[in-house]
């Protein structure tokens, strides 16, 4: 049966009982295996998970699959199914299976030179990179806007995206205070969107004198240029002239809109309170503090 190693080292096969020792085979790689002693205390009955890799003798040769299922034994011993990588599977006792341990050989040389490509030595060193990516991942809770748009978030500026894109009504007004990072907030909402739909149509209104300054930060923080034409960048003025409601629609400094009546931005107010009641997705942003 498999035996989990002392100090967490991985798992061997149990080949003797000798009371309060036993001997453990500790599979090195597919040429080399050793039988080593340890106090039967220090070790305990090993189960496999999903997904573990594993290696099978096959007409002297090793295939490498990954455990999909099990089934426990009238005797106490397990079956694994096992999946190949050209989709066969097939089931095996634990007797068969073999496992390589953690503390891997140093050396790859030997696995190469008998023609196998599997080398926990370059396993192990991928790893390193690996193993941070699946962490940023699962920090990221599925919003990969979060981790692909190339900048350093703070932490006010992840919640804020988090509460918008995971509610099923994605109408809010973003009222950080200036240099807080609403730009980012709202590029990012936008990145999530068009991951998830390349065709989101989305269009920005901005002061005239901001238009540059934020097609400067789409493209080059977040990236959102990836995207082909899907994003309008327009100033206030302009407003009046969007006759097609976009499935996204941001508008920074709305308190230069929302309520107007009269003046210079009258026709586009009433434009944005047509549009603000027909875009799925409206995002306002704003900085006026209370008696603005």
């Amino acid at each position: 049966m498999l035996v989990s190693l002392p100090q967490n080292r991985g798992i061997g096969k149990l080949e003797e009982d000798h009371g309060d020792t036993w001997s453990v085979t500790v599979f090195r790689s597919i040429i080399r295996s050793e039988i080593l002693q340890f106090p039967a205390a220090a070790l305990r009955r090993a189960y496999l998970s999903p997904q573990t890799r594993v290696y099978v003798r096959d007409e002297e040769r090793f295939r490498v699959g990954r455990v999909t299922d099990f089934l426990l034994n009238e005797n106490g011993l397990v079956d694994y199914e096992v999946r190949f990588p050209n989709g066969r599977r097939a089931d095996f006792s634990e007797l068969l299976l073999y496992l390589r341990p953690w503390s891997a050989p140093d050396d790859p040389a030997e696995v190469l030179a008998s023609g196998g490509a599997e080398s926990q030595f370059l396993h192990d060193r991928r790893q390193v990179a690996v193993q941070p990516l699946l962490n940023l991942r699962g920090a990221a809770q599925g919003m990969t806007a979060l981790i692909s748009a190339g900048i350093e978030l703070a932490a006010h500026q992840v919640a804020a995206v988090r509460r918008v894109l995971t509610d099923p009504v994605q109408r809010y007004l973003l009222a950080d205070e200036v240099g807080l990072g609403k730009t980012i907030e709202a590029g990012l909402i936008i990145r999530q969107h068009l991951i998830d739909n390349p065709e989101t149509r989305v269009t920005v209104v901005v002061p005239a004198h901001l238009c540059m300054q934020w097609r400067h930060e789409l493209t080059t923080k977040l990236r959102l240029d990836q995207f082909g034409d899907t994003i309008d960048v327009i100033a206030h003025d302009d407003l009046a002239r969007v006759h097609c409601v976009p499935d996204i629609l941001v508008v920074d400094e709305a308190h230069h809109l929302v309520g107007v009546e009269a003046g210079p931005f009258a026709t586009s107010a009433a434009r944005l309170r047509v549009l603000a009641g027909e875009s799925p997705v409206l995002l306002l942003l704003s900085s006026a503090t209370p008696h603005q």
